[in-house]
């Protein structure tokens, strides 16, 4: 009903998420869906296809190719024979830490040239953690830590991980390469926004250069749960 009285032009959805309420969502209007909510270029392109802007997708897409090209210079650059890294996307919920190895971060993650950790390069879409005997599994060259905000049992788990002797002997930790980042823009936001803004983020924690880049202007007001409004 709520989506039904914003009365959209155009529905963007995804199969994974939408897949039980699709023939609701074309009753409403057109509806595009995406097979998954992860690739962010193919959703970049199927909502270009729908919306009639495939210039302005091909030149984001250009422009993001740039920036992949110039943050793998710097990095092999600055960290010379420590580049390649092998980082750890990590998430903490309230009873229990998953490590992500696939998905959107762990796709941009590959295709910048970092790589996983030993442990969990056969783990299909990562692991779920519910021991702290477990956090030899999460070792890696860097650590990125996914935590939703303003929940107190998500911070109390983090902190009781991360006060274990156990963490404190893992390779991220000793050399302060362990990072809080934005699960929205690591995890939810599945699209070319959301790309750029993790990419941000690792700009400035491997503190590289970047150009500065005005932020782009939305063009699709209306949008269901985290596929991304299409830049202009």
């Amino acid at each position: 009903e709520k989506i039904a009285w914003l009365d959209p032009d155009l529905v963007i959805a995804s199969d994974f998420r939408h897949a039980r309420i699709a023939s609701l969502l074309t009753a409403i209007a057109p509806t595009v869906s995406a097979p998954t909510v992860f690739d962010f270029k193919t959703t970049l392109k199927m909502v270009a296809n729908a919306t009639d802007r495939e210039a302005q997708a091909n030149e984001l897409l250009q422009q993001w190719d740039a920036r992949v090209v110039d943050f793998r210079q710097q990095i092999a650059t600055k960290l010379g024979s420590e580049w390649p890294q092998k980082v750890a996307v990590v998430r903490f919920k309230s009873d229990h830490v998953r490590i992500y190895t696939s998905g959107f971060a762990g796709s941009i993650l590959d295709e910048l040239g970092f790589e996983q950790p030993d442990t969990l390069q056969s783990q299909g879409w990562g692991m779920k953690l519910s021991s702290t005997e477990n956090i030899p599994v999460m070792d890696a060259d860097a650590i990125f830590i996914l935590l939703e905000p303003d929940d107190p049992a998500i911070a109390d788990n983090y902190q009781h991980w991360a006060s274990h002797p156990l963490w404190q002997q893992l390779s991220a930790v000793q050399n302060d390469r362990v990072y809080e980042v934005d699960p929205v823009s690591w995890m939810m936001g599945g699209g070319i926004l959301a790309a750029n803004a993790m990419l941000d983020d690792l700009f400035a924690h491997y503190g590289l250069s970047q150009p500065e880049a005005a932020q782009p202007h939305v063009c699709l007001p209306h949008f269901i749960d985290h596929v991304e409004p299409f830049p202009c």
